[in-house]
């Protein structure tokens, strides 16, 4: 079980608030980071308190001392807030408070392959992932094949999702002003050109009505990229 009160108490410095988030990251057993309990905080940790842990950190630099909480109950107007002190405030460059929204950008069947992952140890990236059989009999098993991709395949899926993550958090009432961070889980590392075309072909025009900026982050491999 991730305790996630630690991160609701107060404001932490960003430092604090991402080794603790590490911390419990560290703690979780493969089967809690694979299927990712909605039950024991597992899911939050992972999809919403680590990207804000990261992105936390990114943006924690000398003139832009960085504080974060986590909210994220069912409550909660947004998921958390940051604060800023330093020059980047007195000189009106930041507010000293953005609140934050966290989304997920991720293949449809991601659960599919995390499951296949706890439970064989490997899985294929088979955008036709599925499950065979009946989980209450027992009897289920989850299949995938080997299939040929092109070059761009995986930018292009990743952009799409993000699409699609970004689409699903608008119109709603956000506190302002408000960021956005959408988490990205690629089936792999992406090259530095390949956060080039994410970046340039974010959707900025859909989320500016409801978010003064956004970023992606990877959690997996400690990536954040300023999306505008």
């Amino acid at each position: 079980m991730a305790d996630l009160e630690q991160f609701r108490r107060g404001y932490l410095s960003a430092s604090t608030f991402a080794r603790r988030a590490f911390t419990e990251m560290e703690r979780l057993s493969s089967d809690e980071f694979w299927y990712r309990p909605a039950r024991n905080g597992v899911k939050k940790l992972v999809e919403e308190i680590l990207p804000l842990a990261m992105t936390a950190k990114f943006l924690d630099i000398p003139g832009r001392r960085v504080r974060c909480k986590y909210l994220g109950e069912s409550d909660d107007p947004c998921d958390g807030a940051v604060t800023f002190k330093g020059g980047w405030v007195d000189h009106g460059f930041l507010n000293p408070k953005y609140f934050i929204e966290v989304t997920s950008a991720q293949f449809p069947r991601e659960h599919l392959k995390r499951e296949a992952l706890a439970r064989y140890g490997s899985v294929f990236e088979d955008p036709g992932i599925y499950r065979e059989g009946s989980k209450k009999k027992g009897n289920d098993r989850i299949v995938s094949v080997a299939v040929a991709q092109d070059g761009d395949a995986v930018v292009t899926a990743v952009a799409e999702w993000v699409y699609k993550a970004v689409r699903n958090k608008l119109g709603r009432s956000y506190p302002k002003p408000c960021w956005l961070i959408v988490a990205i889980e690629p089936e792999r590392p992406l090259h530095l050109s390949e956060w080039l075309t994410l970046v340039q072909g974010f959707p900025r025009d859909l989320v500016k009505q409801d978010f003064d900026s956004s970023f992606l982050v990877h959690t997996g491999v400690g990536a954040v990229y300023h999306a505008g």
